[in-house]
């Protein structure tokens, strides 16, 4: 009976890699927690790749169903650590333009008043 158990352990473990002399050199537990390790590799590989799936059809939906005049989603909105600096750079870029685009309407502006002024 647990001959049988070893047994199929043993393609399993053929299966993932180890080689048939490290597994006959390995106890009983060793071989247990080997298959046990690989499977939970296999199973936080398996959960990154639906995450990355996730979020690639979330950006897509985000970029289809995008309100006029709404930001479409960055990088950082999912990885704010890993694009911290890509962030900040975004926001300086931003900020001066939103301030250019400011003085260029005060000018405009002013330049208005004036020539009002100078008409009456």
């Amino acid at each position: 009976m647990f001959s049988d158990i070893l047994e199929e352990y043993y393609f399993i473990a053929l299966e993932y890699g180890v080689k048939a002399e490290d597994f006959y050199n390995m106890s009983p537990m060793e071989i247990f927690d080997t298959v046990r390790a690989h499977n939970k590799r296999e199973e936080r590989q398996r959960k990154k790749e639906i995450w990355d799936i996730f979020l690639k059809a979330e950006v897509m939906a985000r970029y289809i169903t995008k309100e006029e005049g709404k930001e479409p989603p960055r990088p950082w909105e999912y990885y704010p650590d890993m694009f911290e600096e890509e962030r900040k750079e975004y926001e300086s870029t931003v900020e001066k333009e939103r301030f250019e685009d400011y003085k260029d309407r005060r000018r405009a502006y002013v330049e208005e008043m004036n020539r009002r002024r100078r008409e009456s």
